[in-house]
């Protein structure tokens, strides 16, 4: 069902983001449950448990055939011909069987516990040039964001509440990426997005417009209707452009 609706995702965003989903691959989940099992870190193999444990998740996913169905069995099945450890284990291979039969209850739990899933989430841009990923780092705030609301516009029909998505985004993304978003997304449910950026109510052709002013510490209505009204774009002007006097003087120094 995960891996359907990860697909299912992939496809409604037009590959603008794409999610992944690695079986028992939560690297995180599993080192928490393979500490359970850590030796007096006296010994050898204590010392060394946690790169272990590291290097037998690693093997395990690296086998994409999965042989076993779990890291458990997989290493279980290690353990019963210890030849078959990857090269860097191979120094402790007469240590970690008989270890573990002395930790066989804790093993036995082991066994029946699930690693969780290793969900990961890719970010492109419109040309599908990779931008980065959730799980690599490589994302900032904004784009992590992005990234989220695409998850959300793409799922369900319910109207959708949301505070500035224009945050730590650049203005060539939210046009280029942001707004074409909204546009597809809004023919499908209600979007309310209280913003402080023009690109989103202009470009993004919204239907209705609430321009605010604050009095007294209250929000009190300046102008309200579409776009197309003279007093709607005037205090869309006003409070997002910073007059129209100052959008003309931008656009001359554009030399347009």
């Amino acid at each position: 069902m995960r891996t359907q609706a990860a697909l299912e995702i992939t496809e409604k965003t037009k590959n603008t983001i794409r999610v992944t989903i690695t079986p028992m691959a939560n690297r995180l989940a599993f080192m928490l449950l393979w500490g359970t099992l850590e030796p007096d870190r006296r010994s050898r193999i204590g010392r060394e448990w946690d790169e272990i444990g590291e290097c037998l998740l690693s093997s395990f996913l690296a086998s994409s055939s999965h042989q076993k169905p779990s890291p458990w069995e997989y290493i279980d099945w290690l353990m019963e011909d210890t030849f078959r450890l990857p090269s860097i284990l191979q120094q402790f291979k007469t240590e970690l069987p008989p270890y573990l039969t002395t930790v066989q209850e804790k093993w036995r739990m082991l066994r029946v516990s699930r690693v969780p899933d290793l969900i990961d989430i890719e970010l492109y841009r419109q040309d599908h040039t990779l931008i980065g990923s959730v799980e690599g780092n490589q994302l900032s705030e904004g784009q992590r964001n992005t990234a989220i609301l695409n998850l959300l516009l793409v799922r369900g029909d319910g109207p959708i509440v949301i505070d500035q998505p224009e945050d730590e985004v650049d203005t060539s993304f939210i046009y280029k990426d942001l707004v074409p978003l909204l546009r597809q997304s809004k023919t499908q449910r209600q979007l309310i997005l209280a913003t402080h950026n023009a690109n989103l109510p202009v470009n993004a052709d919204s239907e209705f417009v609430y321009a605010l002013m604050s009095e007294g510490g209250k929000g009190s209505v300046m102008a309200q209707g579409g776009t197309d009204l003279k007093q709607t774009a005037a205090a869309i002007l006003d409070i997002m452009e910073g007059s129209e006097e100052a959008f003309k003087r931008r656009f001359e120094k554009y030399h347009f």
